[in-house]
């Protein structure tokens, strides 16, 4: 690699990494090319490069790191040289400072002046030092000073902390990180712990004090454990209380499906039922739009409605069950009768009350529905056969579908109105039947008819016969009567 890599890689200038060349401290290949020779560093020059800057920080000689690196075992040797040099420095530094620190150089005029004082002050007899100083932190240890804390070892800044993100806010405590706090804000919280997870090894060194990298990081080992135990708790807990829910919720049911078929095989409820068929059908409307085919026989079925059954049993919320569960439920029967079933059991789910009572005012109210909705059929008959009578006659209907016809399905209103409001504004629930519309099979082919605002005694004008494409279904507009 070339010199300019090096400089990068190494923080060192070109004019150092040269002057160590000259000091015999690395020795990089040189290629001779036109007449110039050209240096090339590997990894090699580069280790030793930043070995050497090092020391040189440390304040080691080049003469001594050149014996260190020629001789390796002189280095014990001139390690405890340098050391003893630098305890020597460190007097020299701190004795220095006090004199100065202590004399007033303001009005000085001289440097036999500045001298005079110097040696007055260092002959002044020295303070009492503190006999219990406080502990000399590690170099480079600047932990617990806050934004002051100008480094975090690179052994333990980017290492992620389960035990920030698992506890944080028992975590947060625990190592003066006191923004664990957010993780009581819903939604923000579950951002916090993430957050405190990739950031907080560097978070709790800055606001707490550690002897050293060793001590934090069995602390943080520590909290990690009783993060992973906390989690195991909670999930053991969740899966036994899902289990004790579930077997709860099967016994309910089972409960519940038993309960059920001791009050339809009570003698009571065979007897309001006696003669009638439960209802599996469908619920929707016959042939002629309106009529629920549930109504059609008055004295023939009956049905339970689902929405109206409910079931009372603690096992349903919690572990334990009832002593009592009870069941509600409501009948209807085709006739418009509604009846109302309350049944109680005792734990092993004998009937011990069993009231069957008629709602009388849901009853008046189904009775009124049928009776509106038998009305509305009949209107529809009697408006459909009148429109058909009308239609058959006109000219456009015998030119285009002749006279041999047949109709696909039965012919209804185009459109059957009902709880709307009359010519007056007032709300009504009497049924407003309009227009008439019919499927019809003719010359081979499929037509439909409509008329939307057809009434009776209005004659055909705006009758709308249209051909039907069987295959896409769409309909083209053949004729328009006006």
């Amino acid at each position: 690699m070339k010199m300019k890599e090096v400089t990068e890689r190494t923080g060192l200038t070109e004019r150092t990494v040269r002057y160590y060349m000259e000091k015999g401290l690395i020795a990089p290949h040189g290629q001779w090319r036109n007449g110039r020779e050209y240096t090339e560093f590997d990894e090699t020059d580069i280790a030793r490069l930043k070995a050497v800057a090092t020391l040189r920080e440390l304040g080691f000689s080049v003469e001594a790191i050149r014996s260190m690196q020629a001789e390796p075992g002189l280095i014990p040797q001139i390690v405890a040289e340098r050391r003893q040099a630098a305890e020597s420095e460190s007097k020299i530094a701190n004795e220095t400072e006090r004199i100065l620190s202590g004399i007033n150089a303001d009005d000085a005029d001289s440097i036999e002046e500045l001298a005079n004082r110097c040696r007055a002050y260092a002959a002044r007899p020295k303070m009492i030092p503190n006999p219990l100083p406080l502990p000399k932190a590690d170099e480079g240890n600047e932990s617990g000073m806050g934004q002051r804390c100008r480094y975090v070892p690179i052994g333990i800044r980017d290492k992620w902390n389960w035990g920030a993100f698992l506890l944080p806010v028992w975590w947060g405590i625990g190592n003066r990180v006191y923004q664990a706090f957010l993780c009581f804000i819903p939604i923000v919280g579950i951002f916090m712990s993430f957050y405190l997870g990739k950031h907080g090894n560097e978070l709790a060194w800055k606001n707490k004090y550690w002897e050293d990298e060793e001590h934090f990081r069995r602390v943080q080992r520590n909290w990690a454990i009783a993060g992973f135990a906390a989690a195991a708790i909670i999930i053991a807990i969740a899966i036994t209380d899902r289990v004790a829910m579930d077997r709860a919720n099967k016994a309910a049911a089972e409960r519940k499906a038993k309960l059920i078929a001791n009050v339809e095989n009570s003698e009571e409820y065979i007897n309001l039922i006696y003669g009638r068929e439960k209802w599996n059908g469908q619920i929707g409307y016959d042939e002629s739009g309106w009529m629920d085919p549930f109504y059609v026989d008055p004295d023939g079925y009956y049905r339970i409605d689902s929405y109206m059954e409910i079931y009372y049993d603690v096992g349903d919320y919690g572990y334990s069950l009832p002593s009592s569960p009870h069941l509600e439920r409501t009948l209807v029967f085709s006739n418009g009768e509604e009846y109302n079933i309350d049944a109680k059991a005792d734990e092993k789910l004998n009937i011990t009350e069993l009231k069957i009572e008629l709602d009388k005012d849901a009853t008046e109210r189904n009775r009124q529905e049928i009776e509106s909705q038998r009305d509305m059929a009949a209107m529809e008959k009697e408006h459909t056969e009148a429109a058909k009578e009308c239609f058959e006659q006109c000219e456009a209907w015998r030119r285009i579908l002749g006279t041999d016809y047949e109709y696909v399905d039965k012919p209804g209103p185009a459109e059957a109105i009902r709880n709307r409001t009359d010519e007056n504004g007032v709300e009504t629930d009497e049924p407003y039947i309009i227009g008439f519309a019919a499927n019809i099979r003719a010359n081979g082919k499929l037509y439909f008819v409509l008329h939307k605002t057809w009434k009776k005694g209005n004659g055909a004008r705006g009758l709308e016969i249209s051909e039907i494409d069987e295959q896409t279904r769409e309909c083209t507009l053949i004729e328009r009567v006006e």
